[in-house]
């Protein structure tokens, strides 16, 4: 993992590494690369008793995410590359969910044995894709999504986490029209605009934590690095029309839900996430996640009646092939080091 890209790892590195803890400070670099709301990156980990402790990290938890509950579906994507990068190398992790309360800052326990033999093709591809995959904003090219992909989508579940595939236009229609009310609410509120701000820097000076503006606006708006500019150019509405246009018209939606509701169900979601993003990512797709229609409290029935009833939707995003690849940009990262 370089310190300028932290998306360059050199897999010779893992040959050098002789105990657990070499091989975790190693696969920590592929964990990291998860999706996170804002990129917060809300993790940390402590090695113990031959054990990976994870924990929340309270001062990377977004001030808007009152109940934790974005914080620890990024710790579930956290978790599921550590998984994924782990088994790739003969390791088989063994997760224990210790967090009950949503203000527990410990999260998991994770044991690791060696097995006799490295994981199975479906996930060396996944685990392939880990330092490829990358958010696009931009509009998705129309047409027909890989049919295996979908079904592989739709039939896959994690813990009490199932995903719920949305293709048909009438259905894409209706969530755009939530997923633009979800944009103009929430940036029509002063704080939430002062906290997406506070997340932007500029590629020239990157930073570990935060998105780049230069994924989130195009053209000559890309050289305004200053929070307080970018928030001036935030129009509710207009952002709002470009959203429902972008989740209208993509190929596919996809709901992640859970059956309950609580930390553990939400590490589960995100552990379902990343693992379909990752999906998407070997067929070549991009992605996008919209957080409006699930933040906000009277538009999540609404999108609630779009998937199984009993099911409290955790996560919305689109996947398809972006028609603008320059807006796949790498986010930074901060390494964790055990």
């Amino acid at each position: 993992m370089s310190i300028i890209n932290p998306w360059l790892i050199e897999e010779k590195d893992f040959i050098a590494a002789k105990d657990l803890r070499s091989k975790l400070n190693f696969w920590l670099k592929y964990a990291v690369l998860a999706v996170s709301a804002h990129n917060t990156q809300p993790w940390s980990c402590l090695f113990r008793d031959n054990s990976l402790f994870v924990y929340r990290n309270e001062g990377r938890t977004l001030g808007s995410d009152q109940t934790t509950r974005l914080a620890h579906i990024g710790i579930g994507a956290f978790i599921e590359n550590l998984s994924i990068a782990s088994k790739n190398w003969g390791y088989e992790p063994k997760i224990h969910i210790t967090a009950f309360s949503p203000n527990e800052l410990e999260v998991a326990q994770i044991s690791f044995d060696k097995v006799a033999e490295a994981t199975g093709r479906e996930y060396l591809e996944l685990f392939k894709v880990i330092t490829a995959r990358h958010t696009n904003r931009g509009l998705y090219m129309p047409g027909k999504l890989d049919e295996h992909l979908l079904n592989t989508i739709a039939t896959d579940g994690e813990g009490t986490a199932k995903s719920f595939v949305i293709t048909e236009e009438s259905g894409r229609k209706r969530i755009g029209e939530l997923v633009a009310k979800g944009t103009d609410i929430a940036l029509s509120l002063p704080f939430m605009k002062r906290e997406l701000a506070s997340f932007i820097y500029s590629s020239r000076k990157p930073k570990e934590i935060g998105m780049p503006i230069e994924s989130m606006i195009p053209g000559h708006l890309k050289n305004l690095i200053r929070p307080e500019t970018a928030i001036k150019f935030m129009n509710p509405e207009s952002l709002a029309r470009e959203n429902m246009k972008k989740y209208s018209q993509a190929p596919a939606l996809v709901i992640v839900g859970t059956y309950e509701d609580g930390p553990a169900a939400w590490i589960d979601a995100g552990r379902l996430m990343q693992r379909i993003l990752l999906r998407a990512t070997t067929k070549g797709y991009s992605h996008d996640i919209a957080a409006g229609p699930i933040e906000i409290p009277t538009l999540l029935p609404i999108l609630r009646q779009e998937i199984q009833p009993n099911t409290r939707p955790q996560l919305l995003f689109r996947i398809g092939r972006a028609e603008t690849p320059s807006l796949s940009i790498s986010s930074g990262r901060k390494a964790v080091i055990i």
